[in-house]
């Protein structure tokens, strides 16, 4: 079953010309499979694993702050990946993921993949911070108007976002604890 993984991984542009790194991260992954509509991941819950597509396709929702679903515009497919967000940045997930149709994917837990793979970790991380969403691009617009931030570098800008909402999602845990 490696084999379908290991087409799925080349077809992601982070792991071109990343042999050793495919090698590193697909002794590890567990395989499981999904039928249409299956949640893989849900808003709000605990991230302890990062997941891979082999076949099939996922589609992305998220809720505002008035719990109102929104879909993305984007659909996962072969060789795309997910729960990145919760991992690198200790935070619950940003998103619900669902199966559109049957799915072959792979998971791997956190504590696995932060030991085994740490340049995996540092393409994904500098994936994620330059990914731009309306609500993201927002944000840093907001943080940019804030004198006391003095915030001109977009890489900057990037990173005090997510230290933002990893404080804010901490304060969250706190209040319901």
């Amino acid at each position: 079953m490696q084999h379908i993984f290991i087409n799925a991984f080349k077809l992601n542009p982070i792991f071109t010309d990343c042999e050793n790194l495919i090698d590193a991260v697909i002794k590890d992954i567990i395989p499981f499979l999904l039928k249409p509509d299956d949640i893989i991941v849900e808003q709000g819950e605990e991230g302890h694993h990062f997941y891979f597509i082999a076949e099939g396709q996922c589609c992305v929702s998220y809720k505002d702050h008035k719990e109102v679903t929104h879909q993305k515009p984007t659909t996962l497919n072969q060789g795309d990946f997910f729960g990145e967000i919760a991992i690198l940045f200790n935070c619950k997930r940003s998103a619900t993921v669902k199966s559109t149709n049957y799915c072959t994917s792979a998971r791997i837990h956190s504590s696995v993949l932060m030991k085994s793979c740490k340049k995996f970790i540092g393409m994904i991380k500098n994936r994620t911070i330059h990914y731009d969403d309306k609500f993201k691009l927002f944000k840093i617009k907001i943080l940019k108007q804030i004198d006391y931030f003095e915030v001109n570098d977009h890489d900057m800008s990037q990173l005090m976002l997510y230290e933002e909402l990893q404080n804010q999602m901490l304060e969250d845990n706190y209040e319901t604890a």
